[in-house]
């Protein structure tokens, strides 16, 4: 599991959260959200299903994606 870096707009906090989806019991939407809601608000996402072969590796690229820096 990769770690996830602070918010880069304001070093919030961030969390992986995974919701329900409207496709079913197996995909959901997996958000990492900056918890500092109320200031900043910053979040990205994708649809992901467990059944998916690479679920893992899949949410692992999430969070590489939140954690790339410019």
């Amino acid at each position: 599991m990769i770690e996830l870096k602070p918010c880069p707009f304001c070093g919030g906090k961030a969390q992986l959260v995974i919701d329900p989806y409207e496709c079913g019991d197996t995909t959901h939407w997996h958000n990492i959200i900056c918890e500092n809601v109320f200031k900043c608000g910053a979040q990205m996402g994708e649809s992901i299903s467990y059944w998916q072969s690479d679920y893992e590796e899949a949410v692992d690229r999430l969070r590489m994606r939140w954690n790339k820096r410019c």
